[in-house]
């Protein structure tokens, strides 16, 4: 079963896009959150994993998943988040929104290619 969790193993770049496991089936997914190597974290990453556990499932085993990932102070990528379905993605780009950050766009500085969406602090 997937769960939220502070400190999941990395998939790897694979993972994204795939449709779940069928031992999943019937299963509503929940937000994923992994950290990136050893860089250090956000000093408000207790707040974003709170924003992440408090999102949601997407109703469906059989949903697109977002990978969205956060930059630490330093403007490195730490924290990479599976989304499961649009709404999941709407409603935590809102949040993150709501609390200072912004979502970078393809293009910007510190965007990272093969993300669906970058998140840094103003």
């Amino acid at each position: 079963m997937l769960t939220t969790t502070k400190d999941a193993p990395d998939a790897g770049r694979g993972h994204l896009g795939e449709a779940q496991d069928a031992s999943l089936r019937g299963m509503a997914a929940l937000s994923r959150s992994r950290l990136i190597d050893s860089r250090p974290r956000r000093r408000d990453d207790d707040q974003v994993l709170a924003l992440v556990q408090d999102l949601p499932g997407s109703g469906s085993s059989w949903c697109r998943v977002f990978t969205v990932g956060l930059l630490n102070e330093a403007g490195e990528l730490y924290r990479e988040v599976d989304l499961p379905g649009e709404y999941a993605a709407l409603l935590f780009t809102a949040r993150m929104n709501a609390n200072g950050f912004w979502r970078l766009q393809p293009g910007e500085p510190f965007f990272v290619d093969g993300y669906d969406s970058v998140f840094a602090r103003r």
